[in-house]
């Protein structure tokens, strides 16, 4: 059985985290903080509240939380956080990069929507699509985008 901690935070929270110097007189508990933040999911969330998206959005920048059922949601006006803000999100995980290739290694356009899905996976800036319902289909290959970009996140960290 697998366990998934969830962890909510404020802008303040984070805010205060962004704050914190690199050295002090903790350094150990500064090596783990830096590797925390370091993660897919820090790399989202900062970029989401970069982009100021709204704080009831500010939950599903998480892996974890950014689901088909919560863009699904989003989608039929069901959920707090606007469509509006899917794009952003979206761009987010993505780290604004194209993923076009892993996601068709993915199976992401083996749904009825074929290519369109690929919109999804290509998130580099100037890119806008305007969603409608025919796109609904590709929330069904969503776990398979987000394993590209996640996978994507962290082999870019690895290098730095």
């Amino acid at each position: 059985m697998q366990l998934i901690h969830s962890i909510t935070f404020t802008r303040s929270d984070i805010s205060i985290f962004h704050q914190m110097p690199t050295k002090s007189i903790y350094p150990a508990y500064c090596h783990v903080f830096h590797s925390y933040f370091q993660s897919p999911n820090e790399a989202f969330l900062s970029c989401c509240m970069d982009r100021q998206l709204p704080d009831a959005c500010l939950q599903k920048c998480n892996f974890h939380s950014y689901t088909k059922q919560a863009l699904t949601a989003m989608f039929f006006k069901q959920d707090t956080c606007p469509l509006e803000a899917m794009r952003e999100m979206q761009y987010c995980a993505a780290q604004g990069r194209d993923h076009r290739e892993c996601c068709i290694r993915n199976g992401v356009t083996n749904t009825i929507a074929g290519d369109k899905c690929l919109v999804f996976c290509d998130q580099r800036p100037g890119i806008v699509t305007q969603l409608d319902i025919t796109y609904l289909a590709c929330f069904d290959r969503f776990e398979n985008m987000k394993t590209c970009f996640w996978d994507d996140i962290e082999r870019t960290q690895r290098r730095k």
